[in-house]
């Protein structure tokens, strides 16, 4: 994780430099995941993951951020750590619509010395603030030799106060010479907040051709169950 570490430092004190940290909001949150999934892809082969993310957003409209987990995987199943590390823009259209635009640095470790970094550039058209669409150019995705391009619907329905209905699916296609040339996720849960604690419960859809890009199991459906705290 030293590598994780000395990257996120090294944002903040872009940050602070910059003289953007004196605006900032800043939310940090630490979670306790059934199994971590990058999308449709179960990177902790059902192993119970730990993490912990911050986020700053700032008067400007510009935000960054990081999400970092550990897990206890057997590294021929999965990878046992990584973060995703982030920065971007959110510009309001109107009261309901917006855009932002985002650039995140994955990087996930499978033991000392396998790497599955890579890097992506996101924009989304926030239709509500409940629903949005995005548009995602992945370069060396999962760092397999092949770059992607992702379309992703994402909607929370409220029930209750408290509770919401989420779903989300996502269409990535892969460049010419990859396994296969587009793969199919999806995912359906409800979350219920109360005070600073969030639990979520999800059943998620991975298209069986994502068994020729990672040498992951996959299972039918995938399930994940997430229990977090707002630290701050």
């Amino acid at each position: 994780m030293r590598n994780h570490l000395l990257t996120m430092l090294s944002l903040l004190l872009t940050l602070i430099c910059c003289g953007l940290a004196n605006a900032a909001t800043l939310q940090a949150t630490a979670s306790i995941e059934s199994s971590r999934f990058l999308d449709g892809t179960n990177l902790t082969d059902d192993s119970p993951t730990l993490s912990i993310n911050a986020d700053w957003t700032f008067d400007g409209g510009g935000f960054a951020g990081f999400d970092c987990y550990a897990s206890t995987v057997n590294l021929s199943e999965g990878l046992d750590s990584g973060c995703d590390i982030y920065a971007g823009y959110f510009k309001p259209i109107n009261k309901k619509k917006a855009f932002s635009a985002q650039v995140t640095r994955h990087e996930y470790s499978r033991g000392i010395v396998h790497k599955w970094d890579f890097t992506d550039i996101a924009g989304s058209w926030h239709i509500s603030k409940k629903t949005r669409f995005t548009a995602t150019y992945s370069k060396n995705w999962l760092n397999r030799p092949f770059d992607a391009y992702a379309l992703k619907a994402e909607t929370q329905i409220p029930l209750t106060e408290q509770l919401n209905f989420n779903l989300s699916s996502t269409l990535m296609a892969l460049e010419s010479g990859a396994p296969v040339d587009e793969l199919l996720f999806a995912k359906a849960s409800l979350s219920y907040t109360k005070a600073r604690w969030t639990s979520e419960a999800g059943i998620i859809y991975t298209d069986p051709d994502q068994a020729k890009m990672v040498p992951f199991d996959i299972d039918e459906p995938e399930l994940q169950l997430t229990f977090s705290y707002r630290l701050y």
